[in-house]
């Protein structure tokens, strides 16, 4: 008997589950595409350091998902808590007909129970059909070939998703046994007749609060694109702090200051049923300010981490090109100022490892770097640094390096360049990281005589190229000098570029380094360093697919998570206010006006939290992407299109759902 009822309850209240439907779905569907991630690699062609890589990540998101399932946890027990609303009359009823409370939970159970199955087989398939396009998406992050296709299940998918739904409904039985039990049959009657009591009453209190929530904003933004994010210090964290205080207030305050703002244009605000919509706006926000602050909060989030997020991946790959000119680097570094190794060149340490890089090279290049006391601020005279980041301002007082022009023509050569030439008492600036070559070309411009050793030269222009494999853009800045100049200065680092003479070699070199150095210098005071463009590529593939799967992965929950509880609130507004859209249409309303200011009411609502979120997004974007630009260019548009195009997938979905089942539940009975 309680399961026919509870399934004729289902069936004849169906669209009353359309959000609750559609966010269990979407949890089950993005827990079990991003945890069957591993499974994928059987459709590519991967190396073993890619197949280690994209193990690592699903080992990663599978942690990260303990975290998810309790965001999710929540999020459906938010969207339980409307349903059992929704149905307290019904409830009452049944208690009233001498149901007894316990008989009354099952039937709840038994209803939340059906909806959450048909959830759980529809986001299963969903998430198998995702899991295969995905596949291509994670092809092209690894950089890795596609093989013929093949139809991929995942079972270990599968069983973190059925884990997790079922302890998430575990709780949601639990909680609703426990509300039932503590129901009075009079609350159940009456609950629609009850109205959350209004947290700020002052309609000037409310305009003062807004005042001053705009001004903790503006004090936080100040603070962190003045900080910037490199710097973890006190100004960085009251940034936070700041924000999160101006947008409690903000919201907190927002009702009545809105309300006075369009009460000041009585023609628009006495226009068709505007004073009705913005009573309504009113009286829901000043109930649900901390709830929009977290939303708000949460939806910044979303904006900034996949915005940035897409942009590093996309800068990253866009540098790697230019970072990796050779086949090979081998670098020795100084870090001890004996006499033993003051003068030492690249032939003396491969001598001491018995290695000959003629044996795996078809073409190589030596080179050596010197000291100078040239600090970096004096580039920065006479030019304004607010716009530059903290880390610039925190290197000023490093000492650029000098170069000799033939080593610095060697490696022009290996790399298929023209060389270039310099007059005795010339130089020419070589530098690479983005925010300092901002710098040095305005430097150039007002002035462009050094010294070093004692001579004055002067300067013929600044380039830009790479002189040794890096993983990312270095912040050096090289003075290329004639060779006379620098012959009798302290090398602080030689190194050999190389290319190899077959594709085989490299793990050859690899094992010979190894074998030969037993990982310790053979030349005390030497630090000895290496990378080859493989190992480039992979790092940065590897880094980048991982930061682009948890920026997507934590965004989409989040954004799903915002888009559901502001669309359940407005369930919840539409439910209890049926008796005031009853007496507009008693007061001759027409159905169409009730439906556009229905309509009016729910964009306003999803649109206020989004508003302030998009703000806070675009200077979370701004500081973002000076840390981005460390690694390369950064193109923005395209990860913005991408956000925006997410956004209105699933913020979309979520507003056509809540007004249709808002029109559903005010509609005429």
């Amino acid at each position: 008997m309680y399961f026919k009822l509870a399934f004729n309850n289902v069936k004849k209240s169906f669209k009353d589950y359309t959000i609750y439907f559609l966010t269990l779905t979407f949890s089950v569907c993005i827990f079990y595409v991003f945890n069957a991630m591993e499974s994928q690699k059987a459709m590519m062609i991967v190396s073993d350091t890619t197949e280690m890589m994209i193990k690592n990540l699903s080992t990663l998101i599978g942690y990260l998902s303990i975290f998810i399932a309790v965001v999710l946890g929540f999020l459906i027990l938010y969207a339980n808590k409307f349903l059992v609303r929704r149905h307290n009359k019904e409830l009452g009823l049944y208690m009233l007909l001498g149901f007894e409370k316990v008989k009354i939970s099952c039937i709840l159970v038994l209803e939340t129970f059906m909806i959450g199955l048909c959830s759980l087989g529809v986001g299963l398939g969903l998430g198998i059909f995702l899991s295969q396009v995905l596949s291509v998406f994670t092809a092209k992050l690894f950089g890795a070939q596609m093989a013929q296709f093949t139809f991929v299940f995942s079972k270990e998918g599968l069983y973190k998703s059925l884990g997790c739904f079922i302890l998430i409904y575990a709780i949601v039985i639990f909680f609703n046994i426990g509300m039932i039990s503590k129901c009075k049959l009079i609350d159940l009657l009456y609950a629609d007749k009850k109205s959350e009591e209004p947290k700020v009453k002052s309609l000037w209190l409310s305009v003062i609060l807004f005042v001053i929530s705009v001004i903790c904003l503006a004090i936080a933004y100040v603070l962190i694109i003045d900080n910037g994010l490199m710097e973890l210090n006190i100004y960085f964290y009251l940034a936070f702090v700041f924000a999160f205080i101006g947008t409690f207030l903000f919201f907190m305050s927002l009702s009545g200051f809105l309300l006075k703002v369009m009460q000041c244009y009585e023609k628009l605000y006495y226009r068709e049923l505007n004073m009705f919509i913005f009573r309504q706006i009113n009286s829901k926000i000043n109930t649900t300010y901390v709830s929009m602050t977290f939303i708000c909060l949460m939806l910044a989030v979303t904006i900034v981490t996949l915005s940035s997020g897409m942009a590093m991946n996309g800068s990253m790959r866009s540098e790697l090109e230019r970072l990796t000119p050779y086949d090979a680097s081998l670098i020795w570094q100084r870090n001890v100022r004996t006499p033993e190794v003051r003068h030492i060149d690249i032939e003396a340490v491969l001598g001491t490892m018995d290695l000959n890089i003629g044996d795996y090279a078809k073409d190589a290049a030596t080179y050596n770097m010197y000291e100078t006391n040239i600090p970096y601020e004096t580039f920065y005279i006479g030019q304004d640094l607010g716009k530059q980041s903290l880390y610039i301002k925190n290197i000023a007082q490093n000492k650029i390096h000098a170069i000799g022009l033939s080593d610095y023509n060697e490696a022009l050569k290996l790399q298929g360049l023209k060389p270039i030439t310099l007059k005795e008492d010339e130089y020419v600036l070589n530098c690479i990281y983005g925010e300092l070559v901002t710098i040095l070309k305005n430097y150039l411009k007002q002035e462009n005589t050094l010294t070093y050793e004692g001579k004055d030269y002067k300067a013929t222009g600044l380039l830009e190229n790479t002189l040794y494999l890096q993983l990312i853009a270095e912040a050096d800045i090289i003075m290329v000098l004639p060779d006379e100049a620098v012959n009798t200065s302290e090398k602080t680092m030689t190194g050999i570029n190389f290319n190899y003479k077959s594709a085989d070699m490299e793990a050859k070199l690899i094992a010979d380094v190894e074998a030969k150095t037993e990982g310790e210098p053979q030349v005390e005071g030497i630090e000895i360093a290496g990378l080859t463009r493989k190992l480039v590529y992979d790092a940065s593939v590897g880094l980048s697919a991982t930061m682009t799967y948890l920026t997507v992965y934590v965004s989409i929950v989040f954004l799903l998570a915002s888009a559901a509880i502001l669309a359940l609130q407005q369930l919840t507004e539409s439910e209890d206010n049926k008796v005031r859209y009853k007496l507009l249409r008693k007061l001759g309303v027409d159905e169409k006006v009730i439906h556009r200011a229905l309509f009016v009411q729910i964009v306003i609502y999803f649109m206020v939290p989004l508003f302030l979120a998009i703000i806070h997004g675009v200077v979370g974007i701004y500081v973002a992407n000076t840390v981005i630009m460390m690694v390369g260019e950064v193109n923005v548009l395209g990860s913005i299109v991408f956000t925006a195009v997410v956004f209105v997938l699933i913020y979309g979905v979520y507003f056509v759902g809540t007004y249709l089942s808002s029109k559903n539940l005010i509609r005429s009975k």
